[in-house]
């Protein structure tokens, strides 16, 4: 049976399922008759409404896709308000004690744990610190590394506060200012995590520049782990399972990725298309001559662009 016939009743009353179909039909029409403007990217900016594509009316709603960065992406028509955000994340049964949970997560502590080490020869592991960015409500991740000896502060816009987010955010707001220097995060993170939450943000530049930009991120030998269900084919997306949750509303391809290493800057360190795990590391400028680190990233971007 086919996703779209899919039908799930929540509710048992009588001639529940009649009225379902009844609403699910009335609903329909209307969706039918909305017109709806196409918007710029919100990975890339992108306002050029040539290169914006319709991509997918999956679910009676409508996804588009970018020529310039790749990302596919629902119309904000479609989003959901933030309550109904957060309640939907409550929801997970994502936690410390869920063992099927961490050990989805334990490839992301495996894969940076030899890079924290490789790129902080001068540090002891429990001097090393970073940032889960969009941690959800059971901070899990945390936990894990904290076993490892590091530490992994944490952040969700929804759950949980962090003053060197504020203060990140506070020097993007001042950027024209002059002035500035004194809102600039003094220790930024040497590495900053950013698992399952990336595909529920609104608009992931702002996000990715608040990290890098922003100074969350240490920009010699910073790590930045993303980490996400990567769309491999336009074909792909159909019957996938991850645009049916309703929070999801951005999804990448790996190409995608090689567009956002280019913008900020940074080397492709990894991009692991099974797990969806990609590694991004950050230099100074002056750092980066003659480093082989730089030779691996041209050829990932090469392969990437194929």
């Amino acid at each position: 049976m086919s996703e779209n016939k899919r039908k799930f009743y929540f509710k048992k009353g009588k001639d529940y399922g009649q009225q379902h179909k009844k609403n699910k039909k009335d609903s329909n029409k209307e969706k039918e008759n909305i017109v709806l403007e196409k918007v710029n990217c919100p990975l890339c900016e992108n306002d050029r409404k040539e290169e914006i594509i319709e991509f997918s009316r999956r679910m009676n709603k409508l996804y588009y896709t970018c020529k310039q960065c790749g990302l596919v992406y629902l119309h904000p028509h479609y989003h959901v308000d933030n309550q109904k955000e957060k309640t939907r994340y409550e929801f997970h049964q994502n936690s410390p004690q869920d063992e099927k949970y961490k050990s989805f997560l334990q490839p992301c502590v495996d894969k940076l744990i030899p890079l924290l080490r490789e790129h902080n020869k001068d540090q002891k592991d429990n001097e090393i610190i970073g940032l889960d960015y969009g941690c959800g409500p059971g901070p899990t991740l945390s936990l894990m590394f904290k076993e490892k000896g590091f530490t992994l502060e944490n952040y969700d816009p929804y759950f949980l506060e962090n003053d060197k987010v504020k203060q990140a955010e506070k020097y993007l707001e001042n950027s024209g200012n002059q002035d500035n220097n004194s809102d600039k995060i003094a220790q930024p993170f040497h590495f900053v995590t950013c698992t399952e939450a990336i595909e529920h943000f609104k608009a992931p530049i702002l996000d990715l520049k608040k990290i890098i930009d922003g100074g969350l991120i240490s920009k010699n030998n910073g790590l930045l782990l993303i980490m996400t269900q990567l769309l491999l084919t336009d074909e792909q997306f159909e019957n996938w399972h991850y645009p049916r949750d309703y929070t999801h509303i951005c999804f990448f391809r790996p190409t995608t990725f090689n567009w956002i290493s280019k913008k900020f800057n940074s080397n492709l360190l990894e991009m692991d298309e099974k797990r969806g795990i990609i590694i991004l590391s950050f230099k100074n400028n002056e750092n980066k001559q003659n480093d082989e680190i730089d030779k691996k990233n041209s050829e990932n971007n090469e392969n990437y662009e194929k």
